[in-house]
């Protein structure tokens, strides 16, 4: 048995919501999930959502796969970047947390969390644009390996 939370339907992949962060590329994303059905071989495979349970044969696998390996293609010419997961990827820079609480007089730290989908190691730079009452920052960089998340305060 496969518990597969609502990743999976009888249908196949069910990944409607690009905010699930479905990285798309060999060993990762449901590449990677659609691997461990091949390698695991469940007899029932279960989604939260769904009454029955269900499986996939070796050949519906190759199929899902193979549609996962055109998507990434198809997605790259259309995303202008190096790899097409930062056009999946909607929080690929983002400030965590997302709401910070700020003293009046006293010093905040804004984190900002950069995620490199590219397959060779990225130089971020980043810097707070404050509203008038603030105080300008100074630009800071940060180096992140390829397909890591790195902060850049």
């Amino acid at each position: 048995m496969l518990f597969v939370g609502d990743s999976f339907t009888m249908a196949g992949i069910d990944d409607y919501c690009a905010q699930n962060r479905n990285w798309l590329g060999r060993d990762v994303g449901f590449d990677h999930a659609v691997a461990l059905i091949e390698k695991l071989r469940p007899t029932h495979i279960f989604n939260c959502h769904v009454n029955d349970a269900f499986d996939f044969t070796p050949e519906e696998c190759r199929f899902m796969r193979s549609n996962l390996a055109e998507r990434e293609k198809l997605l790259g010419q259309l995303f202008p970047w190096d790899h097409p997961n930062y056009g999946m990827d909607e929080p690929w820079v983002r400030s965590d947390s997302y709401e910070q609480t700020a003293v009046a007089g006293r010093p905040a730290t804004l984190d900002v969390v950069i995620t490199n989908h590219s397959a060779e190691s990225r130089t971020a730079s980043c810097r707070a644009v404050l509203p008038a009452w603030g105080k300008a920052t100074a630009w800071t960089q940060t180096q992140i390996p390829p397909n890591r998340m790195a902060g850049c305060v």
